[in-house]
C-alpha cells in the first residue's frame, strides 16, 4: 500500500536508479551557487559585493524552488519560459536585477542535479513518467490505483503506462468533475451504482471558533462513537479547542490523524522569542518587554531548580516585578546575576517552598539563573554561521525538554522531536557554512524554513472516533460527519499561493490555479457528505468571514427540494451566559480602618475613586491590591501623569513660599521624549 510519492519511488528504484533524494534546504542552497556562479561568470566586471547576498537570495529562494518544481513536474518545456520572464511579479528590482532569469535557472538547476547524480521529487516523477515502457511490473498480481482525482503531467503519464497492463485496475469515485479526469486518461469505465441513502444535514452557526468546538461537545455528549463517526478539520487552528473541549472526558479511544503547523507550537514561539529578544538588544542590554518574554516562557521559567520547578517561577516573576517597579528599559543579563540584593530577597520567598532549597545560597541562585541566560540569550549574542546557529538552537530546545516538565503536555514529543529533525537537516545541509551579516537574518531564514514544515499525528487509524483533516477523510466512508470551518477561504482554500509566477502566467503554462484547486476541495467535500448517514456542518459568521460557497450550494439544493427559502436544519450556537450581578454587600469599617482613614493623605485620584466606588477605593487604598504591571514597550499615560506630577513636584518644593512673577529670564524644564517642554518663570 502506497501513497502517490511513495509509489514513484518504488517504481524509481525499480528502475535502477540510485541517486540521493535532497529536499528543499540543500536545493535552495544548489540554486543559490548556481546564481552566484552564473551571474559572476556573465558579468564579470560586477564589483564584489554588488552580488545577491544570501540574506537577500534566501525568501525568494523557497518560492523559486517550488515553482521550479511544479514546472518540471508538469513537464514545461524551458522555452516557453523565455516568453514570461517580464511577468514574474512581486521580485524586488535588485533581486530581480541580480537573479538568473526562470529560464536559465530552470536548465541549470536540473542539468545540475543529473550531473551530480542527485534528484528531486519532481525529477523521479518525470524520470518515472519517461521510463514507464522499461518498466516489468508482472511479478505483481494486481496493481489497483484508486480514489485520484487531480493529476499532474507526469501522473498522467504513469496513469497512462500502467493502464495498458493486463494486472491494472483503477478505481475512481464518482462525484464532480470526475468524468474530466477519466476522460483525460482515455477510460471507458464499467460504473457500479451502489445504493447511497441520503444524508441528514444539520447546519451550524457560530460566532467563533470555540462556539463550534462547544457546539460538537454538546452533540458528541452521550453519543456512542466509533471508528465510523468523524471530527473533520479543514483548519489546523481548530485541533487544540475540539481535543480540549469537544472530545468527551471519558473517550478512550480515539484517533488523530492530520498536520499541524510547526509555527503553531509552543516550543517554536520560544525560538521566536529569543529571536525577538537578540533583535532588539542593545549593546549587551536587553529591551526588558523582550527579555521577559523568554524567561516567562512557560517552558523557562518551569526549568527545575534542584528538581523542582517552583522555584525558577519564583524567581523570574520576582525579576519581573523588579524590573516593572523600576524605570528601566533595558536590562543586562550580568548585572541582574550580580544583584546580590534582589537574588538575597528572592531566595528569602524559594527556601520555604520545598525542602531541597532550605540550604540554597545566593551563589547557587545566581549560577542557576546565569546557566538559564546562557542557553536562552548569551548563545546568540554570536552566531559563526547555520550550523552553529541550528546547533544552538537544538541546545535550547534540548535543554527545555530535560530540564523543564515540558513533555506533560501530551502533544510536546512530537513537536520538539521534528523541530530537532529540522534542525539537524539545517546543520547537516549545504547551507550549513553560510554566514548572514546580522543576527536578524538567521531568525528571519527560519521562519522561512520552519514555515513549511508539518507535525503529523500518527494514530491508530482504525482504533476509535476520528479527527481527521480534510484531505485525511479522502476514500473513507463515515457514518457521521461533523466538519467545522466551514468558511470561505478555508474551504475552498482560496489564499494567495506562496508562487512568483502570476495567474496569467500560470494559465499561459497551463499550470494549476485556484480554480483547480477550488474542484479538487468540492470533489472530496462532497464525496464525504454524501457518503455519511448524518452530517454536521458546522461554520462562522461575522463581520468578517462568510459561509463556504459549498454550504450555499447545498443551502440552495434542500430549498429546492423542500420548495421553501427557510434555511434547513439550521441552528443557532449562542454561548450561555449571565451577565447579572448581585450589588455589592458594604464592608464595616473597624478601628484599624477607621484609624488608618484619618491618616490617610488623599489625592485627587484617590477622592475621585471614592465618588465612583466605595468598595473601589476600600480594595485600592486600604487593601493596597492592584493589577499586575506589565511593562510596555512605551510609556503608558498613567506613567507619564506621575512622571510630570513628579518633577513639578520636586520643582515646586524649592519656590515654596515665593511669589511667582513673569520675568525676561526664564527656567524650562524638559520633561518627557524631547518634545514636551513646561516653562516656569520665578525670582
Amino acid at each position: 500500500i502506497f501513497s502517490m510519492d511513495e509509489f514513484v519511488d518504488y517504481l524509481y528504484e525499480k528502475l535502477g536508479f540510485e541517486s540521493l533524494k535532497i529536499g528543499a534546504i540543500d536545493s535552495i542552497a544548489l540554486l543559490y551557487e548556481i546564481n552566484k556562479r552564473n551571474r559572476l561568470v556573465a558579468s564579470p566586471a560586477e564589483e564584489e559585493g554588488e552580488e545577491l547576498t544570501l540574506d537577500e537570495f534566501l525568501p525568494w529562494g523557497f518560492k523559486l524552488f517550488r515553482d521550479l518544481e511544479e514546472l518540471y513536474i508538469e513537464n514545461v518545456k524551458h522555452d516557453r519560459l523565455r516568453d514570461i520572464q517580464g511577468e514574474i511579479r512581486d521580485i524586488p528590482e535588485r533581486v530581480g536585477e541580480k537573479l538568473l532569469t526562470l529560464s536559465e535557472m530552470y536548465v541549470s538547476f536540473y542539468d545540475e542535479i543529473e550531473e551530480r547524480g542527485l534528484s528531486t521529487r519532481a525529477t523521479r516523477y518525470r524520470k518515472v513518467a519517461e521510463k514507464m515502457g522499461e518498466l516489468d511490473l508482472s511479478d505483481r498480481a494486481k496493481i489497483v490505483l484508486a480514489g485520484f482525482f487531480a493529476l499532474t503531467s507526469s501522473e498522467k503519464q504513469i496513469f497512462e503506462g500502467l493502464k495498458s497492463l493486463e494486472n491494472t485496475v483503477m478505481v475512481f469515485q464518482k462525484g464532480p468533475g470526475i468524468e474530466k479526469v477519466i476522460n483525460s486518461l482515455g477510460l471507458h469505465p464499467d460504473v457500479k451504482e451502489s445504493p447511497l441513502e441520503k444524508p441528514e444535514i444539520q447546519f451550524h452557526r457560530a460566532a467563533d471558533l470555540h462556539g463550534e468546538a462547544f457546539e460538537l461537545a454538546n452533540i458528541l455528549r452521550g453519543i456512542d462513537l466509533s471508528e465510523k463517526d468523524v471530527a473533520v478539520l479543514p483548519d489546523a487552528t481548530a485541533l487544540f479547542p475540539v481535543y480540549h473541549i469537544a472530545l468527551p472526558a471519558d473517550l478512550e479511544d480515539y484517533n488523530i490523524s492530520m498536520g499541524y503547523p510547526l509555527m503553531r507550537t509552543p516550543i517554536y514561539a520560544l525560538l521566536e522569542s529569543t529571536g525577538r529578544a537578540q533583535e532588539t538588544c542593545l549593546e549587551g542590554s536587553y529591551f526588558v518587554p523582550d527579555y521577559l518574554r523568554v524567561v516567562l516562557h512557560p517552558y523557562v521559567k518551569n526549568v527545575k531548580l534542584r528538581g523542582e520547578s517552583a522555584g525558577t517561577r519564583v524567581l523570574f516573576h520576582g525579576i519581573e516585578e523588579a524590573l516593572a517597579a523600576s524605570d528601566h528599559r533595558f536590562v543586562s543579563l550580568d548585572d541582574l546575576e550580580a544583584d546580590r540584593e534582589l537574588l538575597g530577597r528572592l531566595l528569602e520567598r524559594i527556601r520555604p517552598l520545598d525542602p531541597a532549597y532550605r540550604d540554597m545560597e545566593i551563589e547557587d541562585l545566581s549560577k542557576h539563573l546565569s546557566e538559564i541566560h546562557r542557553v536562552t540569550l548569551r548563545n546568540f549574542e554570536t552566531i559563526a554561521n547555520l550550523a552553529d546557529f541550528a546547533g544552538k538552537l537544538m541546545d535550547l530546545v534540548s535543554f527545555v525538554s530535560t530540564k523543564s516538565p515540558v513533555n506533560r503536555h501530551p502533544f510536546s514529543n512530537p513537536f520538539i522531536e521534528h523541530l530537532l529533525k529540522a534542525l539537524v537537516e539545517l546543520e547537516l545541509s549545504d547551507l550549513a557554512g553560510e554566514a548572514f551579516s546580522d543576527m536578524s537574518s538567521y531568525f528571519r531564514f527560519l521562519r522561512n524554513y520552519i514555515r513549511a514544515v508539518k507535525v503529523p499525528f500518527e494514530g491508530t487509524p482504525l482504533k476509535g472516533f476520528q479527527v481527521l483533516g480534510f484531505l485525511e477523510t479522502r476514500n473513507i466512508k463515515f457514518r457521521r460527519v461533523f466538519i467545522l470551518d466551514v468558511n470561505e477561504g478555508i474551504l475552498p482554500d482560496v489564499k494567495k499561493e506562496d508562487t512568483i509566477l502570476s495567474d496569467a502566467v500560470r494559465r499561459y503554462l497551463n499550470l494549476p490555479s485556484y480554480k483547480e484547486r477550488e474542484q479538487i476541495s468540492r470533489y472530496y467535500f462532497e464525496l464525504l457528505i454524501r457518503g455519511s448517514r448524518e452530517s454536521h456542518i458546522f461554520y462562522v459568521e461575522s463581520a468578517n468571514r462568510t459561509r463556504s460557497r459549498f454550504v450555499e450550494s447545498l443551502i440552495w439544493e434542500l430549498q429546492r427540494e423542500a420548495g421553501k427559502v427557510e434555511l434547513p436544519n439550521h441552528r443557532e450556537v449562542f454561548f450561555r451566559v449571565d451577565f447579572s450581578q448581585d450589588d455589592p454587600q458594604p464592608i464595616p469599617k473597624d478601628d484599624d480602618v477607621l484609624k488608618y482613614l484619618r491618616d490617610f493623605v488623599y489625592s485627587p485620584t484617590s477622592l475621585d475613586t471614592y465618588l465612583r466606588c466605595p468598595l473601589s477605593f476600600y480594595y485600592r487604598y486600604v487593601l493596597h491590591l492592584r493589577e499586575k504591571e506589565d511593562i510596555a514597550g512605551d510609556l503608558e499615560y498613567s506613567e507619564v501623569g506621575i512622571l510630570i506630577h513628579s518633577l513639578l513636584k520636586e520643582f515646586f518644593e524649592e519656590k515654596r513660599g515665593k511669589p511667582p512673577f513673569l520675568s525676561a529670564k526664564r527656567e524650562n524644564l524638559f520633561l518627557y521624549n524631547k518634545c514636551t517642554y513646561i516653562a516656569f518663570s520665578f525670582p
